[in-house]
């Protein structure tokens, strides 16, 4: 994701901070002193993007702040940048402050001190080199081993980190696969001062459960999550920009949509991305037509977005295996920041199950869950150690809601940045609490997200689900899912007949590689030649083969070509 740089390691050779889609950013500079500070900005959401000296601070932000007339009258002021400075001496006071999709930075100048914070969902990523009171900060990767490598820094390989994407297919904890980097977990700040680097937390989404009726429950849901759903289109009305707004056949997006047009937001866009005749694209038109709105969609029958490799790796700082986003970066690349604002998406829903885990939901926090595993080859590295952050929560549930939901579900995020400013109203801090502080049992054997969306979304119900075929509507009934399950064993056997994938399938890689006869020598040519480059140990290269060549997962052959391209593109 493009954002901003900072270090105090002084170079004689000229550093640019390097971004996927320069011609799309802003860039800047603020030399004090042995300090250098850059930016290479997404051109969008400008008069929330901070970039600030004075005698006394450097601010930065970047990313999109909501209730700024609210923060501007707390702090009777009429300018962002004045009502942030006028609460920079009060950490606590600073970030409850804040409500938004921004990280930033704020330098004492006279103390000598930084502190740079990620947002509490953690997708405006955060990364950081320090080693005895030298510091490199970066919202890219590649900006800080771009410039470890400029001044000569080695990039060696942590085994933890290389173990733990090589496990999930993602980090579950601060780390990264190179030594003495590290990411900042969501609702995170990083303390710089007296030759010493401090992580402090600010916010987790971790609540005490409050009893409520089923009733009061979904009122609260519903006020909770068109507030949500109001602070970010409000904040594409402000500029003048069209609500943007990322469609599939799931609930999550659609109700999203359906709320939009709920609260008269009629100057919204539908995008979706899939294969051909799928339920993703039929039930999209279906919604598109009844809510009015345009709806463009993208045909991913070629399977071409397996070929981008190193585009994705490099996007998403490799934090998540690569092609989690699937077409997602091609239909981004052609639209046009300057008329679409924010891009709504239902990352963080769970509408149908209720919550993450939909057992053991309560008990104590474990990594051992192969449902959120991306490859299942291997078995989990007993010599690594992950308690620091699972120690940080009370519950299984909040756990995978970070680890599953936030730093891999959310990573697309890091890749969607490079074009334009992705949210989820699912993560909006007032949503968060009110979801959170509803009994886990009523979230997951109530099913009160279900019962919300039945509730207040009627007519949402009425229009097939993609995963199932059903109706919401019907999904009690017994007689519609054996109905179902005997319409989709035909569905089946037909497209069999036909050599066509399933229709439930919006994303067929094996139909993919089976049709498209470029894709399979094309990433063995990869994966073999850069294989023969990286200077990964042999412990690792073996582990990598081994997912490469099961051929009974595609997922294991992403997670192989991920960890190889995130050693060419960041520590070869």
């Amino acid at each position: 994701m493009p954002g901003f740089f900072i270090t105090n390691i002084e170079s004689q050779d000229s550093f640019e901070l390097n971004n996927y889609c320069q011609e799309k950013c802003i860039r800047d500079e603020i030399q004090f002193k042995n300090v250098t500070v850059k930016r290479n900005i997404l051109n969008a959401f400008t008069k929330d993007k901070i970039f600030f000296e004075n005698n006394q601070y450097i601010l930065l932000t970047d990313g999109v702040i909501f209730d700024t007339e609210k923060l501007l009258d707390q702090t009777k002021t009429s300018d962002i940048k004045d009502a942030l400075l006028s609460i920079a001496e009060n950490e606590e006071k600073f970030f409850e402050s804040i409500n938004g999709h921004c990280s930033g930075a704020l330098y004492y100048k006279n103390e000598d001190k930084w502190v740079i914070f990620t947002n509490p969902l953690g997708d405006r990523a955060i990364f950081y080199y320090y080693n005895n009171g030298e510091y490199i900060i970066g919202s890219q990767l590649n900006y800080v081993t771009d410039y470890m490598k400029l001044v000569g820094i080695s990039r060696n390989v942590d085994r933890h980190g290389i173990s733990c994407l090589m496990d999930f297919g993602y980090f579950i904890d601060n780390s990264t696969c190179i030594k003495n980097i590290k990411r900042l977990y969501p609702g995170e700040y990083l303390v710089i001062n007296d030759s010493a680097c401090i992580t402090r937390q600010y916010y987790i989404a971790e609540f005490e459960e409050k009893a409520i009726s089923l009733e009061d429950a979904i009122e609260s849901l519903d006020t909770a999550f068109c507030r949500a759903v109001k602070r970010i289109a409000d904040k594409n009305l402000e500029y003048g920009y069209k609500n943007l707004l990322d469609i599939s056949g799931g609930l999550d997006s659609r109700i999203i949509c359906y709320t939009m047009k709920r609260l008269g937001y009629n100057n919204s866009i539908m995008i979706t991305y899939s294969q051909s005749n799928s339920h993703e694209e039929k039930i999209t038109k279906s919604i598109s037509q009844k809510l009015d709105f345009e709806l463009y969609h993208k045909i991913l029958d070629n399977g071409k977005c397996i070929k981008d490799i190193d585009e994705l790796v490099f996007m998403n700082s490799g934090v998540s295996y690569y092609y989690g986003i699937t077409g997602g970066k091609d239909f981004l690349e052609v639209l046009d920041n300057r008329i679409l604002g924010m891009e709504f998406t239902g990352v963080l829903g769970d509408i149908y199950d209720g919550s993450m885990l939909t057992e053991n939901g309560l008990s104590k926090p474990t990594i051992e869950s192969d449902k959120y595993r991306a490859s299942k080859l291997n078995s989990i590295d007993k010599k690594n150690s992950y308690s620091t952050y699972i120690n940080k929560f009370k519950k299984n549930d909040t756990f995978w809601l970070y680890t599953r939901g936030m730093l891999a579900g959310l990573s697309t995020f890091l890749i969607r940045q490079n074009f334009i400013e992705p949210v989820t109203p699912f993560g909006d801090k007032d949503f968060l609490r009110c979801y959170l502080s509803i009994p886990w049992e009523m979230r997951v054997k109530d099913r009160v997200l279900f019962k919300w969306f039945l509730n207040k979304y009627p007519s949402a119900a009425q229009i097939r689900y993609a995963a199932t075929g059903l109706k919401p509507i019907n999904h009690s009934s017994k007689f519609s899912k054996v109905k179902y399950r005997l319409l989709l064993y035909i569905k089946k056997g037909w497209s069999l007949l036909q050599g066509k994938p399933l229709p439930n399938n919006m994303n067929p890689v094996k139909f993919w590689l089976k049709t498209n006869e470029d894709l399979i020598p094309y990433i063995d040519n990869y994966f073999y030649t850069e294989m023969e480059a990286c200077s990964l140990s042999q412990e690792i290269k073996s582990k990598l083969y081994s997912l490469y060549n099961d051929n009974s997962d595609f997922n294991n052959k992403a997670v192989a070509l991920t960890v190889v391209a995130y050693s060419k593109l960041f520590i070869k």
